[in-house]
């Protein structure tokens, strides 16, 4: 299930670090510092409203951020080194707001190089 959220009002936060290969290398653990696998983190956090806006029919089926979302997870990057130049990767987000929404998202893509 998506949800839109709308307003005239809006704000958001977005950080995301790539470490690339550099944590697992660095761990000093023979079997995790070969992992040809990337790591990437990120956060975000977004607020809408509505502010002097005039009332009008159907703003009942219009949802608006008044508190704000926020959302945290990482990234492996680079699992099929197989298949070079395609990297596929897996993210997993959590939702850390309570909205009526999906609490943890998962999934597949394809990153450039």
């Amino acid at each position: 299930m998506r949800t839109n959220y709308v307003g005239n009002r809006a704000a958001m936060v977005v950080v995301q670090h790539d470490f690339g290969r550099r944590l697992f290398a660095m761990s000093g653990l023979p079997l995790i510092r070969s992992l040809p696998f990337s790591l990437g983190l990120h956060g975000g956090v977004f607020y809408t409203a509505f502010a002097d806006h005039a009332s009008v029919p159907g703003d009942s089926l219009l949802t608006s951020a008044a508190t704000p979302y926020s959302e945290i997870g990482f990234s492996l990057g680079n699992l099929t080194p197989f298949l070079s130049p395609f990297n596929l990767a897996a993210r997993f987000s959590w939702q850390l707001s309570s909205y009526a929404t999906r609490r943890f998202s998962f999934g597949f893509g394809f990153t450039g190089p």
